[in-house]
């Protein structure tokens, strides 16, 4: 006698369990190896009062891969999560392909953010200026996979977790990034009262835009996968 068969969700799903189970390790590794170099970062940007990442205290090539790789796995597990909660995407034995086409996706995103700051920064700023926000920008974006991570958890551990707790964890998580641009650009290019809206009008350039533009090849992406498989 056949029982009913179990509703498929991303955290029965033992290849997103096994990269999550991956990226814990990884980051554990990561902490013991560059963890004071990480901590020192952090309070250079937001406890010591010049606010500037310390140069002395440098991520090891390997560890910054690690973190990357972190943010990249978490931005494909929430947009599949989206995309499954809208009804977008039926995912199956078909889980890996997609993990890996919105992993390179998301890679490409984040090469070309590093094409498109520095070469806008080159013009806008002072070489000093630009590697500092280049540095400071970046890790940033590395910190905001740490801010993900009870999300992540959730959506493989709790799947049936309200979706309006899933959608207001990510307006705060974008809330947060964006306050730390800000107080960043503050500190390093804009440094005058007056240039608060040239913080304002830069960041809806170089930043929002491009997220509305990831978010339609997210779709785009979605829909090409769907018509294949």
């Amino acid at each position: 006698m056949t029982g009913t068969p179990i509703p498929y969700h991303i955290g029965n799903d033992n290849l997103y369990l096994l990269l999550y189970l991956i990226n814990m390790l990884g980051m554990a590794f990561l902490f013991l190896v560059n963890g004071d170099a990480i901590a020192e970062r952090i309070k250079g940007m937001f406890y010591y009062g010049k606010q500037q990442l310390d140069t002395r205290y440098k991520i090891s090539t390997f560890g910054n891969t690690l973190l990357f790789t972190q943010n990249i796995l978490f931005f494909t597990i929430i947009s599949l999560a989206y995309l499954q909660h809208q009804g977008k995407v039926q995912l199956h034995q078909e889980s890996y392909i997609y993990i890996i086409v919105y992993g390179i996706v998301f890679t490409l995103f984040l090469l070309s953010k590093r094409l498109v700051y520095d070469f806008v920064n080159i013009v806008l700023f002072t070489h000093k200026q630009m590697r500092e926000w280049r540095e400071s920008y970046f890790f940033t974006i590395q910190l905001t996979g740490f801010i993900l991570f009870p999300l992540i958890t959730m959506v493989i551990f709790f799947p049936s977790t309200p979706q309006i707790i899933y959608y207001c964890y990510i307006a705060l998580t974008v809330i947060i990034y964006l306050y730390m641009l800000f107080t960043r650009c503050f500190k390093i290019i804009f440094t005058k009262k007056h240039e608060i809206l040239n913080i304002f009008l830069y960041l809806c350039a170089i930043e929002l835009l491009p997220l509305a533009f990831l978010g339609k090849a997210v779709l785009a992406t979605n829909s090409f996968l769907t018509i294949k498989f």
